[in-house]
């Protein structure tokens, strides 16, 4: 076994998740404290056979790039998301399509929280924030917008390549599964508190 992978991946780890929690603000201490529970969990620990679950750097930078997105309507973050996302899905594509579900479930709840605001009119702004990201993306420039879309496209283009040959395999040999098998696999909060080591 090859320990230099797991040291390699538990660093980049760490500092990824320890720079996320002080883009959030965290003090240094607290930023650390996120960041060891974010490596070295028990639920991460559990699964240190797999090595597809080791490299996780990816999901902490393009949720937090998403999240600051979000909030600050900063398109630069949106595309740093992006990058982040499709550089974790290089690394574990399981990790990879979990972390697209989870940045899906963030802006999914992030829109209702915004349409409950308005109706309750308990938000500050006058308007849902569609506004603010139109008016931030217009402000960017012709040169900057047309450099977005390159770079969207070209790390598009990238997960397509990933998935083509995965595409042609399942073709070949019909490989499907049922909505039994595969909600049977999928995370939920009693898998955490089974202790099968």
């Amino acid at each position: 076994r090859d320990w230099s992978s797991d040291v390699c991946s538990s660093d980049l780890n760490f500092f990824a998740a320890c720079y996320s929690f002080k883009v959030f603000g965290q003090s240094p201490a607290a930023s650390a404290i996120g960041a060891t529970l974010f490596t070295f969990g028990l639920p991460v620990s559990a699964q240190m056979g797999h090595a597809q679950l080791h490299y996780r750097f990816g999901l902490a930078l393009a949720i937090t790039y998403f999240y600051l997105f979000l909030t600050r309507h900063d398109w630069r973050a949106f595309l740093l998301s992006c990058l982040w996302l499709v550089w974790q899905f290089f690394c574990s594509i399981y990790m990879g399509f979990f972390a697209s579900l989870f940045v899906g479930s963030l802006a999914a709840f992030f829109l209702l929280q915004q349409l409950c605001e308005k109706n309750l009119k308990t938000s500050r702004r006058g308007s849902l924030p569609l506004a603010e990201f139109l008016r931030r993306w217009r402000a960017l420039g012709y040169i900057k917008r047309v450099q977005f879309w390159i770079l969207l496209l070209l790390a598009l283009s990238a997960l397509v390549l990933l998935f083509f040959p995965y595409l042609e395999v399942t073709k070949l040999y019909r490989f499907t599964r049922t909505w039994i098998e595969v909600s049977a696999m999928t995370p939920r909060l009693l898998r955490y508190l089974i202790a099968d080591h």
